[in-house]
């Protein structure tokens, strides 16, 4: 199992062309983060639901020609179970996507245990629905211990 992985959840179309207006500020800090990971030579794993289209554009270029990619494709909001079974579940987890009080709150929750270290950037990842994402993000450090940055 790798040590360090980036976990892109859902940065997909289908989820992302509805709200156009939070978007740009999201692509622009998940590429950072993308950027940072790859620097590392971290393992990144896209996670995408069925049925929400393609991976958006500029983070599939972000990741073009990096070879420690895995692609996860799910039906449920948490990825956890899929993660585990591919074996792709590290000590030290990050997280970046949409939707935060949605899949990413799900896939976090799902594997959390005191032997992972998890972070969510706050700045890459995204409510797209009317959630209170300073209501999600004070939920998962009280409950779960999640960092943020």
């Amino acid at each position: 199992m790798p040590k360090d992985v980036l976990y892109i959840i859902d940065l997909q179309l289908g989820f992302l062309d509805a709200h156009k207006k939070k978007v740009d500020a999201l692509l622009t800090n998940s590429v950072k983060a993308i950027n940072k990971h790859k620097k590392l030579g971290h393992k990144i794993v896209l996670v995408e639901y069925i049925d929400y289209g393609e991976t958006h554009p500029r983070i599939l270029k972000c990741l073009k020609g990096y070879n420690n990619v895995s692609v996860v494709k799910k039906r449920t909001d948490s990825a956890a179970s899929h993660l585990k079974k591919k074996k792709l579940v590290g000590t030290n987890c990050y997280f970046i996507g949409v939707n935060l009080g949605a899949c990413v709150e799900q896939t976090c929750i799902n594997l959390h245990n005191n032997e992972r270290r998890l972070t969510i950037y706050k700045h890459a990842t995204k409510n797209m629905y009317n959630s209170d994402e300073e209501r999600d993000i004070a939920y998962l450090k009280e409950y779960f211990n999640i960092n943020f940055i």
